[in-house]
């Protein structure tokens, strides 16, 4: 299992990183599921919308607004 792992990395190392944002992007599959984020002292809830080209998480909020993360705990209640 680790020599897998560590062939996978090692194939990822070199890699543009515009690339494996886009296959991150491709497999990701909370877009439009309902998320929680803690960032500090504060919780966020809404709908994951998307991961956009610097990584960032957008996050859709019940009052309509978003607001992106940069860095966070999520968590994905049932």
């Amino acid at each position: 299992m680790l020599a897998g792992f560590l062939k996978a990395l090692a194939s990822r190392w070199n890699q543009d990183p515009a690339a494996m944002l886009g296959d991150f992007r491709a497999g990701w599959q909370q877009q439009g599921n309902f998320l929680r984020i803690r960032q500090g002292n504060e919780d966020f809830e809404g709908v994951a919308d998307q991961v956009d080209e610097s990584g960032h998480l957008h996050l859709l909020l019940a009052d309509g607004s978003r607001k992106v993360f940069a860095s966070g705990e999520v968590d994905f209640p049932a």
